[in-house]
């Protein structure tokens, strides 16, 4: 291009100044100009920050002290803050539900606080009862829970007395009759 191009428009001229060739450095490290160096994904580790502040000490700083920088920077990531989960009070909560007719079931619900696989306990009432038995999974935020078929209350209670020394009396709650 011209140095004086001049353009004329009848009345006035107007210069235009020639344009310059500017000659951009990359970084060796990461392949980005050294203004863009610290948006690469080599800047954390500090190739191309010891690599910027030995080209630009001015703005980046000499390599000793990036170097210091470098070693009191925390390689383990922050704790991480975990909400806490509300406590669940251990108890045993029996129920009795009646169904259509006169068919009645006793659900049984928090053995598994104390340790119990409910898929064993299940099999065993069943087998003491002479009754179906089976575990049931509760919906998110409900506990699973064990459904006897029939009116089974009392005796699961001493069933479970026996069986669990390490469950008292005092954990185990009856709940009233619930009609479906």
């Amino acid at each position: 291009m011209a140095k004086d191009a001049q353009v004329k428009d009848g009345s006035a001229a107007v210069e235009v100044p020639a344009l310059e060739v500017v000659t951009v450095e990359y970084c060796p490290n990461c392949g980005m100009p050294y203004d863009f160096c610290d948006f690469g994904d080599k800047w954390e580790t500090g190739e191309c920050r010891t690599e910027s502040a030995r080209r630009y000490p001015e703005i980046f700083g000499s390599p000793e002290d990036i170097a210091e920088q470098l070693l009191k920077i925390s390689v383990s990531p922050p704790p991480v803050q975990r909400k806490k989960k509300p406590e669940v009070r251990q108890e045993i909560t029996i129920q009795r539900s009646t169904r259509s007719k006169r068919k009645i079931v006793t659900t049984i619900s928090g053995l598994h606080l104390f340790g119990v696989k409910l898929e064993v306990a299940a099999k065993m009432f069943a087998k003491q009862f002479a009754s179906g038995a089976g575990v049931v999974k509760g919906v998110p935020g409900q506990m699973d829970h064990i459904d006897c078929q029939g009116d089974v209350e009392d005796q699961v209670i001493d069933l479970i007395l026996a069986q669990y020394p390490e469950i008292t009396q005092e954990v185990i709650i009856r709940l009233p009759s619930k009609v479906k």
